[in-house]
């Protein structure tokens, strides 16, 4: 799996742009997973998902990591083409497909969070019971586009720095798992561009 993945096409773009497949993606992040499996943990038909997922792969966004047969059926488990699918050379041109697109991206910070919700759920107790190693905070600020960019440009930083230390400690013995959730969006429309 690709640390990155920039969508390359506008059709690639408008496939995105339909919230379940949002969901879709975050259920597969982790582990790869058939179609029947994804339709039973977001609850919809498995005949709806197995659609989805082969729009996403005809898209070359999703792929089939391993295939397994069971009882004589094909068992197809997927996996998203990359840690993060990112559409940000795309914006550009997106034009008329911005509400579906806005619709698209509000999924994928709930799905965020429902992540963040099951990984805390499924935390060691005892880990969570060391205090001095939590951090969580939550703000709501009132800040210029200037500001906002500035923002956004330290949560790249942190990122990249989060990414470089995953590479550097994926066989280490002493380094411990940390989860982080980083997420910053308007709530009220402005006058300047963010």
């Amino acid at each position: 799996m690709l640390e990155k993945y920039c969508l390359t096409s506008l059709e690639q773009l408008k496939i995105m742009t339909e919230p379940i497949r949002s969901k879709i993606l975050w259920e597969i992040q982790e582990e790869a997973k058939t179609g029947t499996m994804i339709a039973e943990l977001i609850g919809l038909s498995a005949q709806k998902v197995h659609y989805h997922l082969s729009e996403l792969e005809k898209a070359n966004i999703v792929v089939v990591e391993k295939t397994v047969i069971k009882n004589g059926i094909v068992q197809k488990f997927f996996r998203p083409v990359a840690k993060e699918i990112s559409f940000e050379n795309l914006l550009p041109l997106y034009g008329d497909m911005e509400s579906q697109l806005s619709e698209s991206v509000r999924e994928n910070m709930m799905g965020s969070l429902d992540k963040t919700k099951t990984i805390l759920k499924k935390a060691d107790s005892e880990a969570i019971r060391d205090l001095k190693n939590l951090k969580q905070f939550f703000i709501t600020s009132k800040l210029t586009g200037g500001q906002y960019l500035e923002i956004k440009r330290k949560y790249n930083e942190i990122w990249e720095m989060l990414q470089e230390y995953n590479k550097e400690n994926s066989q280490s013995k002493e380094a411990i798992f940390h989860h982080f959730n980083l997420m910053a969006f308007p709530i009220e429309k402005g006058t300047e561009e963010n």
